[in-house]
């Protein structure tokens, strides 16, 4: 055996740069390769079973357990029996009424639990909810109405002079009569193509334009956010009826055998308030928009961290989320309290992709949630490398 030459010293072994362009080549080539980039962006599948329609879900529920509560607001309780007897007691006037599957029923109610029996009877009856938000100028209201072609509108309180000359049937939902009494429909059985609900967007950035839902999404949606966020979730309620992460904590928590507490037309914007609720109820999950959520921090670093104490998750979408509230969240809870950053348009069904920080760090939108593709594509609708602009 000889000693290496001075020419020799220091050269990589017999193909050693060889071997090195090879892992990089194969590196370019997997970042580019169609196949390899479609799997990036392929969320972990879902489950095969818990897809029938939410309806048929809720009501299992309130078969297996009548009496456990459903949904709260101020002082009225609801349990799931009662909520899901009052959401078939809707349909069943609906369908008195002449409505039928396939129909669009607008819904213009306050905060309350017969908003969430609205919801439910509409979509047992067959038919797909149009919620429209009662802080909406008449003119808004009427045009959303209008362009949904609904074919009857459920109320509360005094909201039915609103839409009284512009829709062809108004129910009231809230009274003792459909609350209590009548007779009760089964939930109508739902295609997976058919509508669940119609929500507009905001028009921020045009004309507001209606994005329908179809059952198979919304279970799909549902479904993937149990596996997300698995339990029985205490789940605060601060999203209009009309927004598109309403969704999220009306379904998510329904489907799961949660308990819903639906914040209070005085409430939902009182930071203040939002504690006691926090506190109250004992909730362990709310999903808010950033501004309202560092809001909420500011009033508790105030009032004591303690009066958040139950929440193992807040959710926050609808806003880019700051860095600098990533940093407040970890300070107010440490760890125990998981911080998750939600994006997705309307027409993905609430939610796209998630990031769930479990430390301070730098802000994104992560990647897909379960059931889910989600890519970044070039102006030919190719896939693109990370790291580029699509």
């Amino acid at each position: 055996m000889s000693s290496p030459s001075a020419a020799d010293h220091g050269r990589p072994p017999a193909g050693g740069r060889d071997e090195e362009s090879r892992q990089g080549t194969d590196e370019v080539r997997a970042a580019t390769d169609p196949r390899s980039l479609l799997g990036l962006g392929t969320g972990s599948p879902l489950p095969e079973t818990g897809r029938t329609a939410v309806p048929a879900q809720v009501a299992a529920l309130a078969a297996a357990d009548p009496g456990r509560a459903a949904v709260v607001c101020g002082e009225d309780r609801v349990g799931r029996g009662e909520l899901d007897a009052w959401a078939g007691r809707i349909a069943a006037r609906l369908a008195s009424a002449g409505i039928t599957a396939g129909d669009r029923i607008g819904i213009l109610a306050d905060r309350s639990t017969a908003m969430v029996a609205a919801a439910l009877g509409a979509m047992r009856a067959g038919a797909a909810y149009v919620p429209v938000d009662p802080a909406n100028p008449d003119e808004r209201i009427a045009a959303v109405l209008a362009d949904a072609r609904v074919a009857a509108v459920l109320v509360t309180g005094d909201t039915a002079h609103r839409v009284a000359s512009h829709a062809p049937r108004v129910l009231r939902v809230d009274g003792a009569d459909v609350r209590d009494g009548g007779e009760v429909m089964p939930p109508a059985p739902a295609a997976p193509q058919d509508a669940a609900y119609l929500i507009y967007t905001s028009g921020s950035t045009g004309a507001p334009k209606g994005v329908v839902v179809e059952h198979q999404q919304l279970s799909a949606s549902t479904l993937a956010r149990r596996e997300v966020y698995p339990g029985e979730p205490v789940f605060l309620l601060l999203s209009p009826l009309a927004f598109d992460s309403s969704v999220a904590g009306l379904w998510g928590t329904l489907t799961a055998g949660g308990l819903l507490v639906v914040a209070g037309p005085d409430e939902y914007r009182d930071p203040r308030a939002l504690l006691g609720l926090v506190e109250r109820h004992g909730v362990t999950h709310l999903l808010g928009v950033p501004s309202l959520y560092d809001a909420l921090l500011a009033a508790a670093e105030q009032a004591g961290h303690p009066r958040l104490a139950s929440l193992t998750t807040v959710v926050t979408a609808g806003e880019p989320l700051p860095e600098a509230l990533v940093r407040r969240h970890f300070r107010s809870f440490g760890s125990g309290t998981a911080l998750v950053n939600e994006y997705g348009p309307t027409e993905a069904t609430v939610w796209s992709s998630y990031r769930r920080f479990e430390e301070p760090g730098p802000v994104d939108i992560g990647g897909p949630v379960p059931g889910v593709r989600l890519y970044v594509l070039d102006e030919a609708g190719r896939p693109v490398p990370r790291g580029t602009t699509g």
